[in-house]
């Protein structure tokens, strides 16, 4: 452990983490403590000391020798935060086995890529993950070993508790040093395209190297204690281990599997002695607005004396804010799953806000044009890593290199000339990134070289304009992309979230505020040329919460790249600015299913799938099948007419099954509760509730297979009747709801009561499945400007009411199920405005447990890759008024329906 004391990290010939440091302090400071460990779900807490995982980590690496599991093999571990990760983790550096750490959120297919990309022999995992490996074993051939951490291990999987209980609590683990180059981890890591990479660090390079991280950026020594919020699977989670155990501080973990919550991590500052801790920028976003900081006052840390921040660059005015809370600084810093921290705000250091600071002892960073010559102070260049040269000792704080589909490792270098013209050489790694550096030696990050706006012939970064915009008084958050234009290439588009207050102000007159605001606060060149008013979950994030700008890019070169092809000349000389506002409520639309922001309505949709995906809770489900879940997410909203024109929202980015949505919706008016003619019609959606086997399951023998019980449709007309069976004839019993809203509809519209509820406690246990969409109220209104349009009044006739309608669905299937019922119940208030004599309004979609099935993943990530078209018109081929009964498939006329293809979609019973 002389290298925790020595000023220069020396680079031993053998090394091993287990050995060499874990032991190293459990020998020389027994009792010293090396984690805090607690869970949120059952507040249960741990203490475990250097000792402890010196102990347990002999222990566990016994046990994979005596599984077979040797030195090289190659070990997929996925599990959440439970101290046998750490075990574990430590054992296999102990015994030469290859880590490879995987995050939790991963599906099936994602682990079937990388155990055959990994060619991993063995897997560790908690009940989950190893139930999804299970499912694509067959395709993971050199995967011998699996062990299982919890719960009941399935046949030919190994119980991680029950053998790990037949070791000796004392047995010594020994086998031949570690060389330095021998494989430790392996990381998988996304680009902003193409499939996740390999990157394959030695046992010093971050077992060892990060020392420095420790030392210099988290001012890490015994007796501090440490909070990092990464999740396991990635790479910050690493630099957690070797920074703090390297330094024999002490890790806080707490096992917390829900969404983040800044209040909650604000009262467990005030429970734990956390000395350091580090987040992401949209964690210290969220811990600085109002009630946090109001939570701040009532509940303040008791040990926190320093703060990192990782991920992304932070914004000046979030620093600010902070140390105004807490009067700690965030130090920013800046490293990769490639590299240790390379540069950051060190102790000892001057910070210069926006800045992340200056190169960690030892390395050698520099900015240098893309032939790879140092460029001058304040001159924009790429950011690379000297990694050896004639003068400079060798960097090993970097990974060996990228593993390749046939194994070979290739680290991506360049040569160049020294900066002073000599013969000297200088080996480069380029990290992809884009800074400055002045003249006191400080790096300003720029961003990704990809993420580089070229507008006029100027380099514009988007985190120097959202930086600016963050410090507007209205903004809540920015991201700034590349837009296309015939005159400038590209000019400055940003997305702005924007707070209550600022959201109902004009935003024609708040679009010109910004700009003139960062006219002034920047170089007039940066501003943004165009500004797009959003919601928060608009922005696509990844799972980690950084801002996935490629995403918006695509979308703006799909938005405007085809127009300014063909549109050259007439978009040269229109106004250089324009704006995107948040639709209101009930604001019309300019193209079918577009609202007047310009934004198509079915982004509301696509958003939301894409939150699940980042930011679902994986949770078990009645079907086996397994959900990534999200309760109550923001309402979905679309419109029902344009100008008087009928809009029906079909879905456009996958087809919707249209005949099977409207023989449905006429099955539920009719009150039929049998599958059977449904089935008979090639509607086959009801068939596997309606099985002779699912009725069984459920306790419904005495049912013939079909019979569904009192469903949707048997409470919409016959509500608090009593089921019989699908044969029995219900005319003139229970109380018809759907008669009742339509005679509400015409004789009392502004009745608060225009009610029909599928859901019966009474009736719940002799339904084949209880109702999903349970739940639907109906309210006319008379917009002011309705005299203008084309339902208004006539001849001195009274307006028409607007018909709208908010559906509760409980649960959620946003593959399947989602797409069907928007189209269902639009479909309902269409009908029901047209025998009301009303004008189709809107349909809001209320959910309760919004939900992607584990098998939908990947036909919903292709799913979002479309973008939305127009939504088509609708037609009714019959006269007004009348009954809601009686209607047949011919009298609903879809015009304009261009979807793209179908994506299949298993259904879960």
């Amino acid at each position: 452990m002389a290298h925790f004391e020595a000023k220069a990290l020396p680079r031993p010939e053998t090394f091993n983490f287990a050995t060499d440091v874990i032991d190293y302090w459990a020998s020389k400071s027994p009792g010293l403590r090396a984690m805090y460990w607690t869970s949120r779900a059952t507040g249960e807490s741990r203490t475990l000391d250097y000792n402890h995982f010196s102990r347990e980590s002999h222990r566990v690496a016994t046990l994979l020798r005596q599984l077979g599991i040797q030195a090289g093999d190659r070990l997929i571990i996925i599990l959440p935060r439970l101290t046998a990760w750490w075990e574990v983790a430590i054992a296999a550096i102990r015994a030469g086995v290859v880590l490879c750490p995987c995050t939790s959120l991963l599906v099936d297919k994602d682990i079937e890529y990388r155990a055959q990309l990994s060619g991993a022999t063995a897997f560790i995992g908690d009940e989950t993950s190893v139930g999804k490996l299970l499912n694509v074993r067959q395709k993971c051939p050199r995967l011998k070993t699996i062990l299982q951490v919890g719960g009941n291990a399935p046949e030919g999987v190994v119980s991680y508790f029950d053998a790990l209980g037949k070791i000796e609590q004392h047995v010594h683990f020994s086998r031949e040093p570690n060389k330095a180059t021998d494989p430790a981890l392996i990381y998988f890591t996304s680009g902003t395209s193409g499939p996740p990479k390999m990157v394959l660090h030695n046992q010093i390079s971050y077992p060892l190297a990060h020392t420095s991280t420790g030392k210099y950026w988290l001012r890490l020594k015994p007796g501090k204690v440490y909070w990092n919020l990464a999740e396991q699977g990635w790479a910050k989670a690493g630099w957690a281990v070797f920074a703090t155990w390297n330094c024999g501080a002490a890790l806080f973990v707490e096992d917390d599997r829900r969404p983040f919550d800044p209040i909650h991590l604000l009262d467990t500052l005030h429970k734990y002695p956390i000395t350091t801790l580090c987040a992401p920028p949209t964690a210290y976003r969220q811990l600085v607005l109002q009630a946090s900081q109001n939570q701040f006052r009532k509940n303040p840390p008791i040990a926190l004396e320093h703060c990192v921040g990782a991920g992304e660059p932070l914004n000046g005015e979030v620093i600010r804010l902070w140390k105004e809370m807490s009067g700690i600084q965030i130090c920013d810093g800046y490293g990769q799953t490639e590299t240790i921290l390379v540069c950051g705000n060190l102790e000892g250091n001057a910070i210069k806000v926006g800045s992340m600071g200056k190169p960690v002892p030892g390395v050698h960073m520099l900015v240098v044009d893309d032939a790879g010559r140092e460029v001058p102070a304040d001159t924009e260049g790429n950011i690379a890593l000297s990694i050896g040269d004639d003068t400079d000792p060798p960097f090993f704080g970097i990974f060996e290199g990228y593993i390749k589909e046939d194994g070979s490792v290739q680290r991506p270098v360049v040569s160049s000339m020294a900066a002073n013209g000599t013969s000297a050489k200088k080996t480069l790694f380029l990290t992809g990134d884009r800074a400055t550096r002045d003249s006191d030696g400080y790096f300003w990050f720029v961003g990704r070289s990809d993420d580089i706006i070229n507008s006029s012939g100027y380099r514009i970064g988007p985190y120097e304009v959202e930086s600016v915009l963050k410090q507007h008084t209205g903004v809540v958050e920015s991201a700034v992309v590349a837009s296309p234009d015939p005159e400038r290439v590209e000019v400055v588009k940003a997305f702005i979230v924007l707070t209550e207050e600022y959201a109902r102000r004009n935003q024609d007159e708040l679009r010109k505020e910004i700009q003139d605001f960062c006219k002034r606060m920047s170089a007039p060149y940066k501003y943004p040329r165009r500004v797009q008013f959003v919601e928060p979950s608009f922005l696509p994030k990844t799972i980690s919460g950084k801002i996935m700008r490629n995403r918006l890019r695509a979308m703006e070169r799909a938005r405007v790249g085809s127009s300014v092809a063909k549109n050259t000349a007439k978009m040269a000389t229109a106004a250089p600015a324009e704006t995107v506002a948040v639709a209101p409520a009930n604001e019309s639309v300019k193209q079918n299913g577009t609202h007047s922001s310009g934004r198509h309505e079915e982004y509301q949709y696509l958003d939301l799938v894409r939150e699940i995906l980042d930011e679902g809770e994986h949770r078990p489900d009645r079907t086996g099948t397994g959900t990534y879940s999200i309760f109550a997410p923001r309402p979905l909203k679309f419109s029902l007419s344009k100008n008087g024109t009928p809009i029906l929202p079909l879905l456009t980015t996958k087809r919707v099954f249209t005949r099977a949505v409207i023989e449905e919706l006429l099955w539920f008016i009719a009150g039929s509760t049998s599958s059977i003619p449904l089935s008979e019609a090639g509607i086959k959606i009801w068939d596997g509730n309606g099985s002779r086997e699912f009725l069984d399951s459920v306790g419904l023998s005495h049912r013939e297979v079909g019979d569904l019980g009192p469903v949707y449709g048997f409470q919409w007309r016959h509500f608090g009747a009593e089921y019989v069976d699908a044969k029995t004839d219900y005319t003139g019993k229970g109380v018809d709801q759907l008669a009742d809203v339509i005679y509400k509809l015409k004789h009392n519209p502004y009745d608060r009561r225009i009610i029909m509820s599928a859901w019966n406690p009474a009736d719940l246990k002799k339904m084949a499945l209880p109702p999903c969409h349970m739940f639907a109220q109906f309210y006319v209104s008379y917009p002011r400007s309705a005299a203008k349009t084309a339902g208004g009044e006539q001849n001195g006739e009274k307006p028409k009411g607007h018909l709208h309608c908010q559906l509760y669905q409980r649960s959620c299937d946003m593959g399947l199920g989602v797409p069907f019922n928007i189209a269902s119940y639009s479909l309902l208030t269409h009908m029901l405005a047209h025998v009301s004599d009303l004008v189709p309004g809107s349909l809001t979609h209320v959910m309760g447990d919004a939900h992607v099935y584990v098998d939908h993943v990947e036909a919903l990530k292709t799913q979002l890759e479309r973008e939305p078209r127009e939504f088509p018109e609708l037609e009714i081929a019959r006269e007004k008024g009348g009954s809601i009964d009686g209607w047949k498939l011919e009298d609903f006329v879809i015009k304009g329906y261009n979807p793209h293809k179908t994506i299949a979609m298993k259904m879960s019973v």
